[in-house]
């Protein structure tokens, strides 16, 4: 008859023994499931942040300004009956009737705001360099007009005009900027092609005829003749456009400069020769009378 199977002498080798078997038969944790942000973060592309324009700081007023502020009320209640002229020639008076005492509540108030706007200013065109040099389009209100590739018609008057049409319904800020500078380069066109005619009338002022005749005598321009009809007789005679006609008209300040350094060292050329033909002359003559002499 067998015996019943003894108990393990140490407990430990015992409990590893039952434990071990448990551990095979049991299911493996399941993996934790991964977070939504995660998930759509990286299914997704995240959304470029959009540039803002930095705003402009406004410019402070003047003393004699904010004194209008101060007393245009009480000036328009007194006399009701002025317009807008009268009342600004008496607060103008009254101005100038002030005592250096009374203006200095006015002028110590405009030189302090001045000084805040100079910091301001400079904090803003730090904040426009990094909005420019992230590929922000500045506004016409936010330009320097010390680059001469920026517009100088404002955007906002040519965005205006160009919803004018009633299939423009918005554009793009590129697109805007690029019709603006076009405008400037037409009209600086346009113009130069006046003064041309201007100066072929033997004048030097620029007259409603001289923009006809230009805008006639110009191909790129011809869509104008609507706008600017000839409205009576004129003697006026259209002088014909080219581009080295254009050139000889419409100089600008370094043309002048090297014109004028042209002429002086042309005359200067001139006069050089001129004294050394006298030397020669000179010379010629001293010879002559050496040999009448000797004979």
């Amino acid at each position: 008859m067998s015996s019943a199977p003894s108990a393990p002498s140490n407990p430990v080798v015992a409990e590893n023994s039952v434990a071990a078997p448990l551990a095979a038969i049991a299911p493996a944790p399941a993996p934790a499931p991964a977070s939504s942000s995660s998930s759509s973060s990286s299914s997704s592309p995240v959304a470029p942040v959009p540039l803002v324009e930095p705003a402009k700081p406004k410019a402070p007023l003047s003393g004699y300004f904010l004194f209008l502020a101060a007393h245009r009320t009480s000036v328009k209640a007194a006399n009701p009956t002025l317009g807008i002229g009268p009342i600004g020639k008496l607060l103008g008076k009254m101005w100038g009737e002030l005592g250096d005492a009374d203006k200095a509540q006015f002028t110590d108030k405009a030189s302090t705001a001045k000084a805040l706007y100079v910091e301001k200013i400079k904090e803003w065109k730090k904040e426009m360099a990094e909005f420019v040099a992230k590929g922000g389009v500045p506004t016409s209100t936010n330009v320097d007009n010390s680059d001469p590739r920026l517009p100088v018609m404002p955007l906002a008057r040519i965005k205006k005009i160009m919803k004018m049409d009633p299939d423009v319904h918005n554009m793009s800020k590129e697109a805007l900027f690029l019709m603006t500078k076009m405008t400037d380069l037409f009209l600086e066109h346009l113009g130069e092609a006046s003064i041309k005619q201007a100066h072929g009338q033997k004048r030097k002022s620029v007259r409603v005829e001289d923009i006809n005749s230009a805008i006639r005598a110009t191909s790129s321009a011809r869509f104008l003749e609507a706008d600017f009809p000839i409205t009576g007789p004129s003697d006026h005679k259209r002088t014909k456009l080219n581009d080295a006609s254009l050139e000889q008209v419409v100089a600008g300040p370094m043309d002048s400069f090297l014109n004028k350094k042209k002429e002086s060292t042309s005359t200067a050329s001139s006069s050089t020769a001129s004294s050394e033909k006298k030397v020669v002359a000179g010379n010629a003559v001293e010879k002559i009378k050496e040999v009448v002499e000797k004979r």
